[in-house]
């Protein structure tokens, strides 16, 4: 066989016979009886350099009709057979001979590559993957398989990532080529297919990488990436980088993206430090110490409890805040409570002082006369002005609490999530300590406006009506 060329969409080859060699059905039948179920066959016969016949081969009889060509073959005849396999491409890949498919794969630039899987990727299932040479072979990864099956990480989650990655990095190569790392990390693989395995876990990890770093764009065959940590790191890889240790990228980009503890942005800054310190490149090589995964392991648990530390300081500054706003309506119902007892030390002592005095004195006239009348208006007068001062001082410490109590709120609101905000800065709560102020206040304001109603009738009667 001559000139064996396989991509995604074709696979073939020739035979090429001289000095009148006849087409024998050996030549044939291998194609026809390993063709994989939906893919298409077709011969063409070249003779002598003419204008090639070409053949679509449905079933095995067709094969006789390839045959009939020897009626045109002279002694002297070069023959050329041309063998190609149309696949089809709509739900699966099929491979014949996986050595010339990977160098096909290699021969591709990353732009090409990731042009061609975009394609498979919009599929809900994964894309089913045949291997015509071998028989029983299991291969997976979140894109392909062997055996039908949904993917491990949906299209929705998938979009979600690069949403996430999109807001904390300047990531232009990821966004067009909807693929992420899984999509290319074989989970599972049989050894005859350690090739493509291995081909897969390339072209992963330069994934990964572009996750994880500051800026990373895909430009024809190279990936340029930065990673701005405790060390800058500007670096070029291409599909032909060799990658020391491919899996280390591949557990720290899991760890950022699929594990359920903390933010993606702080883990991806506390990534970068680490990874800054750690990484050696050179034009042909990328190096990643294996002490980088367990070194950010150790970090971020040092990250965390150096937070629950400050969340627990903030928690009690902020309990300490709640114990203040409450003083705050305490005093001013102190205030309210002082006034009023004030106002009655004075006014009611007013008034009893004049009954003791007109008791003790030998006067038959009226307990009020005019000049008591009128001093005792002033004092009524006093009296209410206090009240009415008393009312609108009331109303004015209320509105400051309350804009305290939110102003404080809105402070906390970026380092509490807002369930944690909510449970803290209770609304509900706050409005009834605002209630039960008002409810107690008003109280002291009703009586002391009666007091004052009652004192003035009292005063008009003992003045002009009671002897």
């Amino acid at each position: 066989m001559l000139n064996i060329k396989e991509t995604v969409q074709t696979y073939s080859f020739e035979w090429q016979f001289t000095d009148g060699k006849k087409i024998d059905m050996q030549h044939l039948l291998p194609s026809h009886d390993s063709l994989i179920s939906g893919d298409t066959l077709k011969i063409s016969v070249s003779i002598d350099g003419m204008d090639p016949s070409s053949f679509v081969i449905k079933v095995r009889e067709d094969l006789d009709i390839v045959i009939q060509q020897n009626e045109y073959i002279d002694s002297d005849s070069s023959t050329i057979i041309t063998i190609e396999i149309i696949k089809n491409t709509t739900s699966s890949i099929n491979i014949y001979n996986l050595d010339i498919f990977v160098k096909y794969l290699e021969s591709l630039t990353l732009q090409q590559l990731f042009q061609v899987l975009k394609d498979y990727s919009v599929s809900k299932e994964k894309v089913l993957i045949h291997f015509q040479e071998f028989g029983d072979v299991k291969f997976s990864s979140n894109l392909f398989s062997t055996i039908p099956s949904i993917k491990d990480i949906s299209d929705s989650i998938k979009k979600e990532r690069v949403e996430n990655i999109n807001l904390v990095s300047n990531t232009s190569g990821i966004t067009g080529i909807n693929l992420i790392p899984e999509d290319l990390k074989v989970y599972e693989s049989s050894a005859e297919l350690k090739k493509l395995e291995s081909y897969f876990s390339r072209i992963s990890t330069l994934l990964c990488i572009a996750f994880i770093s500051d800026w990373s764009e895909f430009d024809n065959n190279q990936l340029n990436f930065k990673i701005l940590g405790y060390q800058k790191i500007d670096c070029s890889l291409s599909s032909e980088t060799s990658i020391d240790d491919d899996s280390m990228f591949f557990k720290i980009y899991q760890w950022i993206f699929e594990s359920g503890n903390g933010s993606i942005e702080d883990k991806l800054g506390l990534s970068r430090n680490i990874i800054s310190r750690y990484i050696r490149y050179n034009k042909t090589s990328l190096f990643l110490d294996k002490d980088a995964y367990t070194s950010i392991i150790t970090s971020y648990k040092i990250y965390l409890k150096e937070n629950v530390e400050k969340y627990i300081e903030t928690k009690n500054k902020v309990a300490e805040l709640m114990t203040e706003i409450s003083l705050k309506n305490k005093d001013v119902l102190n205030f309210i409570n002082s006034s009023f007892k004030n106002n009655n030390l004075t006014i009611l002592g007013y008034f009893i002082s004049i009954f003791i005095f007109n008791s003790l004195s030998n006067n038959d006239g009226p307990v009020f006369n005019l000049e008591r009348y009128y001093l005792s208006l002033i004092f009524l007068l006093i009296s209410t002005i206090y009240f009415l001062i008393t009312a609108k001082q009331l109303k004015k410490d209320l509105i400051e609490n309350a804009r305290y109590f939110f102003s404080i709120k809105r402070i906390y609101k970026d380092l509490f999530s807002p369930q944690d905000l909510n449970r803290i800065f209770d609304n509900r709560q706050f409005k009834y300590n605002i209630k039960n102020v008002k409810s107690n206040a008003n109280r002291y304001l009703v009586f002391w406006l009666i007091e004052i109603v009652l004192l003035l009738f009292l005063t008009i009667a003992m003045t002009f009506y009671i002897p």
